[in-house]
């Protein structure tokens, strides 16, 4: 009875690691197909499938990654990739064997700046979880003026994509060029998002950096942390979105000003963010048209980014309010506090990209908090800005 028994178990057993891969081959077409569509419905990042091999304990496909140029009404390559696809039910990544419906394993190596040498892999369970894993050596270059450090990250999500947990961490960069300094270390960025449906997106993100200095914007942070809670919501109609702002940095030094001990806790209302889409706009006209993100051309267009995306997200009635915003300025040598609440406009549909409009139509009061001094009462309206009834005619923040 027991030669019987086990019998019976060893052939299922073998049965089941024979004809399991091709059913869970076929699937796992399906889902990436499936993540591809999502991708390529939400992000700018376009994303294509071809020459896909389907064999019975592996396949192979080519994975192509593309921007769309809008005036060109074409799409411009930016990748392709060579993907093995192995299935289940054991799977072995980089020697390490593991129970999973399927795997993916790709790398590349070239030697152009823009495109770093990758290495990526990818586990399915049967539990409905993936997990993806990247590692993009970024230092492909022979130049020693400028070393990148690596990227790692990791993703996971269930088979729908309706729950995804991300982390980023990025080694740093450090250049010996006097006339392009940089420097960065250590900047982490995590968070989940969760899908409601196609349009849809709400979750939380939380950036982390240790250092970044970029002596010619000027540009220096130092142990900055970043979050924001609660809703990403990427469909147009959403007028609802309610954000958590959370900030704190050592040292905060930009063009405009210079803060020391900085803490933020601020509340957005109704803000709009169907507008971050002009993000992905900034980043593929910086990555197709400059060599270098200081570019004094790819600058201009840092500003025309924010003349634009500014107006369009906190329009249509957002309010903010400013629990705290606190720091300490070198140059006057002195604690400052503000809390308050500003009231943004409802603006018409040809004026959401002005942003002078904006402020035109901004209404608000603020304290201002000095170290040594009475509390002040700042008041904003109709584009003008007042203390105590008298017309603001310097900075703030300096």
């Amino acid at each position: 009875m027991q030669i019987k028994r086990l019998l019976v178990f060893t052939l299922t057993t073998l049965f089941c690691l024979l004809t399991l891969p091709g059913a869970l081959g076929y699937l796992a077409k399906e889902y990436i197909e499936r993540g591809i569509y999502l991708n390529n419905l939400n992000t700018a990042l376009h994303l294509e499938i071809s020459d896909y091999q389907q064999g019975w304990f592996s396949s192979s496909f080519n994975l192509t990654a593309s921007v769309l140029d809008e005036y060109e009404e074409s799409h411009i390559e930016i990748s392709t990739l060579q993907v093995q696809l192995g299935h289940g039910p054991v799977t072995v990544i980089n020697r390490q064997p593991g129970i999973g419906a399927f795997y993916l394993f790709t790398q590349r190596k070239t030697d152009t700046s823009k495109q770093p040498s990758l290495i990526a892999f990818a586990r399915a369970g049967f539990l409905g979880n993936i997990q993806l894993n990247l590692n993009l050596n970024m230092d492909s270059s022979d130049s020693q003026e400028t070393k990148l450090q690596p990227l790692i990250a990791s993703i996971e999500a269930d088979y729908e994509f309706d729950e995804i947990h991300y982390r980023i961490h990025w080694q740093g960069a450090s250049s010996n060029d006097q006339n392009s300094g940089l420097n960065v270390k250590n900047l982490r960025l995590a968070g989940a998002i969760e899908r409601k449906d196609d349009q849809s997106w709400q979750g939380n993100t939380e950036f982390k950096a240790e250092e970044i200095d970029v002596p010619n914007l000027p540009l220096r942070i130092k142990q900055l942390t970043f979050s924001i809670h609660n809703v990403i919501n990427i469909e147009e109609s959403a007028q609802a979105t309610h954000l958590i702002i959370l900030a704190k940095s050592n040292d905060l030094k930009t063009p405009w000003s210079h803060w020391q001990n900085l803490t933020l806790d601020a509340r957005i209302h109704r803000a709009d963010l169907a507008a971050m889409s002009a993000i992905y706009d900034l980043i593929e006209k910086v990555y197709l048209e400059f060599d270098s993100i200081t570019d004094e051309y790819a600058q201009l267009e840092y500003m025309t980014a924010i003349q634009t995306l500014t107006p369009a997200l906190l329009s249509d009635r957002a309010t903010l309010n400013l629990n705290q915003l606190s720091f300490y300025s070198p140059t006057q040598k002195q604690h400052k506090r503000l809390t308050g609440k500003i009231e943004f406009p409802d603006l018409p549909e040809y004026m959401d990209d002005h942003l002078l409009s904006l402020i035109a139509k901004t209404k608000g009061k603020i304290e201002l908090t000095e170290e040594g001094s009475e509390p002040q009462q700042i008041e904003i309206l109709k584009g003008k800005t007042s203390i105590n009834n008298k017309t603001l005619s310097q900075s703030l923040f300096n």
